[in-house]
């Protein structure tokens, strides 16, 4: 699927160029539905959009939501450009077997964190006062950091591949994953109770999705290792 990828955003095609980026929202979308994330989407909510107990008209929590998924994405893209500008030094360890034994078992610890059987450790912002435009995109901001650990499989795989593009196109697919992993809570907003209801409870079709992404990031691991050269 990365050649893919690389291909369509390489080849100056609008369509393949659009359906490149349709895959890398698909993941961000994907991501919202790991078990450590879903659960989280009605408590973030709240939290975002209650102020004081006070009730509030939709316009205003989909300005709050919005301003909070505009410093989510920030984040994101900050992550893309880090990725960009230190390709060079990245693909120079690339050719170190070391390196490519130390990326294989950090995708190694992202599987068995995903499953849960170690803890990658988080910081949690439930006492982040959100009271400004400014505190609801600076929570966004840090959000997408601190949830890092949890949205790491699908996100790992979107960085190694945006740091072989453009800083603009690298940046933009961060951008453009960062809204997928958003949309849901958007889509909460914009809706509201009635959408709420619709979304599936937590349950065991979660620990599919937990094996699934435990299998990939296994994979991945194994392409390193098989490609370091010491094996």
């Amino acid at each position: 699927m990365i050649e893919q990828l690389q291909i369509g955003l390489t080849s100056g095609s609008s369509i393949n160029i659009l359906l490149s980026l349709s895959l890398i929202f698909l993941g961000g979308v994907v991501t919202s539905f790991t078990p450590c994330i879903f659960p989280m989407i009605p408590v973030v909510f709240s939290i975002i959009s209650t102020t004081g107990g006070k009730s509030q008209t939709q316009k205003e929590v989909m300005t709050k939501v919005l301003l909070y998924g505009l410093g989510l994405s920030f984040s994101y893209v900050l992550l893309g450009m880090i990725a960009v500008l230190t390709k060079g030094i990245f693909g120079s360890f690339l050719h170190n077997i070391w390196i490519k034994i130390a990326i294989a078992n950090l995708f190694f610890v992202i599987a068995f964190n995903t499953m849960g059987w170690i803890r990658i450790p988080q910081v949690y912002l439930n006492n982040m006062k959100l009271q400004s435009k400014s505190s609801l995109v600076l929570f966004g901001f840090l959000t997408g950091f601190t949830l890092s650990p949890c949205t790491m499989p699908v996100l790992a795989i979107v960085l190694a591949f945006s740091s072989q593009s453009s800083l603009l196109i690298g940046s933009l697919m961060l951008w453009v994953y960062s809204w997928g992993f958003f949309s849901i809570l958007l889509l909460v907003a914009l809706f509201g109770a009635e959408f709420k209801k619709k979304i599936p409870k937590s349950g065991p079709w979660l620990r599919k999705i937990e094996w699934a992404l435990f299998i990939l990031c296994l994979g991945i691991g194994e392409w390193f290792l098989l490609t370091s050269g010491g094996f």
